[in-house]
């Protein structure tokens, strides 16, 4: 299976809910994009995730329910970068 998803310096500016719901990663690099928003089901089901990289975006808003919901990160995640938004 993929271990590590990079979507780094993509100019991605939006993530669908549900965009990662087939996939089973370790790590996630969403870094040097546009994403100003964390929207609570955007990693919803990545429950092997261990590392989410986010940093150098234009990030104002994580919705506080993103890791808290049980079929999101909450089991797993031991790294979170949000350096540089």
């Amino acid at each position: 299976s993929l271990e590590r998803l990079d979507l780094s310096s993509n100019e991605l500016s939006y993530l669908d809910a549900y965009s990662f719901i087939k996939i089973d990663i370790e790590l996630l690099n969403l870094s040097f994009n546009r994403l100003k928003i964390v929207n609570k089901n955007s990693f919803y089901n990545l429950t092997g995730l261990m590392q989410l990289i986010l940093s150098s975006n234009q990030i104002e808003l994580i919705n506080n329910e993103f890791i808290n919901n049980e079929k999101n990160l909450k089991l797993t995640l031991i790294y979170l970068d949000i350096e540089y938004n």
